[in-house]
């Protein structure tokens, strides 16, 4: 059997595949109810959308079976993704330290 892949952009009608796929991937359905799995996998698959910068969809059969999303650090100005920069609360610290003090 030869299964063909088929890459393409990102449409609507993927949300439901690809938010299966997340709920499954993170196993939502065994941490809270199905409603707010479903809740998760979506706000999830969106957050991811909202940010990226490249996307590709991989069908196979009519369905989305899996997707690349990239963000690029250039397009938001940066030059890393872990520069002190784009990581809220670690401008600052000196590498290995967690940021916490005792009290």
């Amino acid at each position: 059997m030869n299964t063909q892949i088929i890459l393409r952009k990102y449409q609507k009608d993927d949300e439901a595949s690809l938010t299966g796929i997340i709920r499954e991937a993170w196993h939502y359905d065994e941490l809270c109810t199905p409603k707010t799995a479903a809740k998760l996998a979506k706000v999830f698959l969106h957050s991811c959308l909202v940010n990226q910068t490249y996307t590709q969809v991989a069908e196979i059969e009519g369905k989305a079976a899996g997707a690349t999303v990239v963000r690029s650090p250039a397009a938001f100005g940066r030059s890393s993704l872990s520069s002190p920069s784009s990581c809220p609360g670690r401008a600052g610290r000196q590498p290995g330290s967690s940021g916490m003090s005792a009290a």
